[in-house]
């Protein structure tokens, strides 16, 4: 399939996928999706190809096999290129937005990733519980209580500038409850 010597729909294509997901060959799963999505083709519109630029952005950002300086960013990339992150309502997107920034976060500790992925999923949490089985909801819920500690263990500092630990708590019991 790599060599161009055959090809495949894009159900068949997303099987595969999903298999090599589930025995974590994000690499190779990548290069067929990357194979498959043309540089300037835009998926929104097309429940095929906004299923494949999802996946493709989700294999790049878990592919290990890239550093994660550049692998993010490239996962961000397809993102806003072919799933029209700036305006999509899309819990599936939205979600593997946030789950970018969550890692991005993991790696190298700044406020601001984690406040970006609180971002992405509570864009995804809006469409509600049912839209993608609380997944989103369920991450701004921890989001806002990770946010929430972190403002705690500064009280002192986040009281003399009006600090917001009591509105993300409450941010996260709101979620907690919805889901």
């Amino acid at each position: 399939i790599l060599a161009g010597k055959e090809s495949l729909g894009a159900a068949k294509l997303l099987a595969l996928v999903k298999t090599l997901k589930n025995q974590r060959y994000f690499d190779l799963a990548q290069q067929l999706l990357e194979s498959r999505l043309s540089a300037g083709e835009s998926a929104s519109d097309d429940a095929p190809a906004l299923a494949i630029a999802q996946q493709l952005a989700l294999c790049t950002y878990k592919n290990t096999q890239t550093p994660v300086e550049e692998r993010l960013p490239r996962a961000l990339q397809v993102l806003e290129k072919h799933a029209d992150l700036k305006n999509t309502t899309s819990p599936e997107t939205l979600g593997i937005a946030g789950g970018i920034y969550k890692e991005w976060w993991k790696y190298d500790g700044q406020r601001s990733r984690l406040e970006s992925s609180l971002y992405y999923y509570e864009r995804g949490a809006a469409a509600g519980v049912e839209a993608d089985y609380g997944y989103t909801a369920l991450n701004a819920a921890f989001i806002q209580s990770l946010l929430a500690e972190q403002e705690s263990s500064t009280a002192d500092l986040s009281a003399a500038v009006g600090g917001t630990e009591e509105l993300r708590r409450a941010g996260a019991r709101k979620l907690w409850e919805a889901i």
